[in-house]
């Protein structure tokens, strides 16, 4: 299942003569030949990019022959070259295995931040300092007035080893929260219903470096819409340098907060009620009590 690479420059060259009497590429299947060679010993060398590549071990244990590389580095380290080659007919699977050296890949977090939940004239905070998962509590009977804003952090990183660039990066809205381009300034609205920010397009990352943007999306709450908040955020295309591939598994982050019914009240009535229950309890103990206190005779006694 390797893939085949086109366009390797592979040279013959004479031992004998000290100079090269071949040279060819590979084609798109990987493959190359030298036709009508002379019998004698030589050696191939292969030209390649190294800034992208490097040879995969030199035959390898366990490894069919067929498959198994046949070269190494040559004191000139743009060169991968193999050990001697007598030929004396026709020589097959002299083979070059290279893997890449350079990985281009580009992660995205989405966390919650800050969270702001409006009664009215009554204002919480909720300080989360960057969690993935997160709870806000609303009173009951303050739901149907209650609007909640969350804040959210989304933090692009390079943890590959070569530069990139984000180029396109999206915000899945959703249908239970609602956009507010005036408190998201470097975010906009696209025609598809999602949201696209304006501040990573074609942004350079170095290998290390990460960029860190805000979004604040708003839900006005009812008495049937708690439950969890997903909002998911995507790197939907990037680019390199190079003609490589970015690593794609970690392009996608979802924030979960809960919303949920606040329980203190009911705790509270809970307490009461136990309470109450004790007291009326003692009660009925202490006037038990005191039925059975004997009573004393006030008899006279005489002498």
């Amino acid at each position: 299942n390797e893939a085949k690479l086109k366009g390797v420059k592979a040279n013959l060259m004479s031992v004998e003569e000290s100079k090269i009497v071949q040279t060819t590429e590979t084609s798109d299947d990987g493959e190359y030949a030298f036709r009508n060679v002379s019998k004698g010993n030589y050696i191939i060398t292969f030209e390649y990019d190294t800034n992208i590549y490097e040879p995969t071990v030199y035959r390898k244990n366990g490894v069919a022959e067929d498959i198994n590389s046949d070269v190494t580095l040559g004191n000139n380290t743009n060169l991968a070259v193999t050990d001697q080659i007598t030929v004396n007919g026709d020589v097959t699977h002299i083979d070059i295995g290279l893997i890449s050296s350079s990985i281009f890949d580009l992660k995205i977090n989405k966390y919650i931040s800050h969270a702001t939940v409006t009664v009215k004239d009554k204002v919480k905070e909720y300080d989360f300092d960057n969690k993935e998962i997160a709870k806000v509590e609303i009173r009951a009977n303050e739901l149907k007035h209650a609007k909640v804003d969350l804040e959210y952090t989304i933090v692009v990183e390079n943890v590959g080893n070569i530069e990139g660039y984000v180029e396109r990066l999206v915000d899945y809205l959703g249908s239970d929260l609602t956009f507010n381009e005036e408190e998201n300034s470097i975010w906009y609205l696209g025609n598809d219903g999602n949201l696209y920010t304006k501040n990573l397009d074609n942004t350079s990352l170095k290998p290390g470096e990460r960029r860190e943007i805000k979004l604040v999306l708003s839900k006005q709450m009812t008495e049937e819409n708690t439950g969890f908040v997903s909002n998911k955020v995507e790197i939907v295309s990037s680019y390199s340098n190079t003609n490589l591939n970015e690593n794609a598994d970690n392009n996608v982050s979802i924030q979960n907060t809960s919303i949920s019914v606040a329980t203190g009240r009911a705790i509270g009535i809970i307490s009461t009620i136990t309470i109450i229950a004790v007291c009326a309890g003692m009660g009925y103990f202490i006037y038990i009590g005191k039925l059975k206190i004997p009573k004393i005779s006030r008899k006279k006694i005489y002498k």
